[in-house]
């Protein structure tokens, strides 16, 4: 086969791929890139042609399941892509999506990072972005703060850069993992009246959404968080038995996942024994036979026949107690205060700009009479100035003249970190 006709296959592969994507016809889309893949890989093809079969490739692994399949063949084909770093990006991007959601016990970071070096390098903000959901969607199931903060961060670029479609997919994300955080944290925090500011939050931006600004996939995931945000039995009911022939088995376990907790929280166990067999051959489809889905599997049936709601957290995955916080656990509740406090609506919340102060910097005379530019604090009333002077040996590690940066920056996390062992739960009113 000559090369035209080679590269005309694969074209034609490449179109029919997503075609069927877009259809969610993951079957035949799965059966048209293994073909390119047979056909054309080792031929001379024009680097945007292999992006689109891998980009296929990825989106096909993100939606059914395929995670590790996937990444393998991403990491074979991504040094090819050495001299096109715009392309690149969206490789390690996509990537970096089939990486997270393959590890389903924490934190999967190496390629979110990687793509987010390679935007600041290009200086693209969109590029940057897109980095910025990613990342937020990497802490999403476990430092909801932290998660707010870079869904946050994107928001603002879209916005400066007056791209409604991409503000609202942005947006559409952090409604759900506002209203999820919220009902997550009301069960670990005995004080949770300024949580419900972010479920409040979250049904404002979802109801202003418009579906006609979305593809077909988008809108679904909009409808899916529309019924998780308001709690709507029927709708996920729809969603899922329209979703049930598709080979999409994360949507689907998503999907019953919630749907299972929301009716658990109403008492309607009939509904959930109704769902419960088909959830759990889903899961072990998905994730395998392994002894967690087999114990909640168990306990699933307990709960429905002793009609006594189980504790059902989906998408939630446990952080650090007290005595074992990590950084990311003292930076996930510091990001947290802040995005509570940036959803005030009182007379104070003006007087304590708070997030909205990242980035920018007010003049400030100093002793010697120099006026210099100074980053003003992201955090509304949380701050550690150290000391003027050295005290006795037990303070000494307070004492700010020559330390280094990098040990004024521990000794700050320091006091966070003391703070938030003796004002928990952290979130005040």
């Amino acid at each position: 086969m000559d090369k035209l006709k080679v590269e005309s296959l694969a074209i034609g592969l490449v179109e029919r791929s997503w075609e069927a994507l877009n259809r969610c016809d993951h079957e035949n889309a799965y059966r048209l890139i293994q073909e390119f893949c047979r056909e054309c890989t080792n031929a001379d093809l024009p680097i945007i042609t292999v992006l689109c079969w891998l980009q296929a490739y990825c989106e096909w692994g993100i939606r059914t399941g395929g995670y590790k399949e996937a990444l393998v063949i991403l990491h074979a084909n991504i040094k090819s892509f050495e001299s096109a770093p715009e392309l690149k990006f969206e490789l390690l991007l996509n990537g970096a999506r089939l990486e997270c959601m393959d590890n389903q016990i924490g934190v999967s970071s190496d390629l979110s990072i990687k793509a987010l070096g390679l935007a600041e390098e290009l200086g693209d903000y969109s590029l940057i972005a897109l980095a910025y959901m990613q990342i937020a969607s990497m802490f999403a199931k476990k430092y909801h703060g932290l998660s707010m903060y870079f869904y946050r961060k994107a928001e603002r670029i879209y916005e400066e850069a007056k791209d409604s479609h991409q503000r609202d997919i942005v947006r559409m994300e952090r409604a759900f993992l506002s209203s999820t955080a919220c009902r997550i944290l009301k069960t670990l925090h005995s004080n949770h009246n300024n949580l419900d500011r972010l479920q409040q939050e979250a049904e404002e931006i979802i109801a202003k959404i418009d579906l006609s600004n979305l593809n077909k996939f988008e809108q679904r995931h909009l409808r899916y968080y529309q019924a998780v945000i308001f709690r709507d039995i029927k709708a996920l009911r729809c969603l899922i038995e329209e979703i049930e022939p598709l080979d999409a088995l994360p949507d689907k376990c998503r999907y019953k996942d919630m749907f299972i907790g929301i009716c658990m929280e109403q008492g309607k166990f009939e509904l959930v024994n109704e769902i419960a067999d088909s959830f759990i051959a889903d899961k072990k489809a998905l994730y395998g036979g392994s002894l967690e889905i087999e114990d909640l599997a168990q306990k699933l049936h307990q709960a429905i026949e002793a009609r006594k709601p189980l504790q059902f957290l989906p998408a939630f995955i446990p952080k650090s107690t007290v005595t074992d916080a990590t950084l990311l656990d003292i930076l996930d509740n510091y990001a947290l205060m802040d995005e509570i406090w940036e959803l005030d609506k009182s007379v104070f919340r003006m007087m304590f700009p708070g997030v909205r102060q990242e980035g920018l910097f007010e003049p400030v005379v100093m002793p010697d009479g120099i006026c210099r530019l100074t980053p003003l604090a992201p955090a509304f009333n949380v701050y550690y100035r150290g000391q003027s002077r050295q005290f006795s040996p037990s303070k000494a590690s307070l004492f700010r003249n020559g330390m280094t940066e990098a040990a004024r920056f521990v000794e700050r996390l320091k006091y966070v970190d003391r703070y938030r062992r003796i004002m928990r739960p952290i979130l005040v009113d």
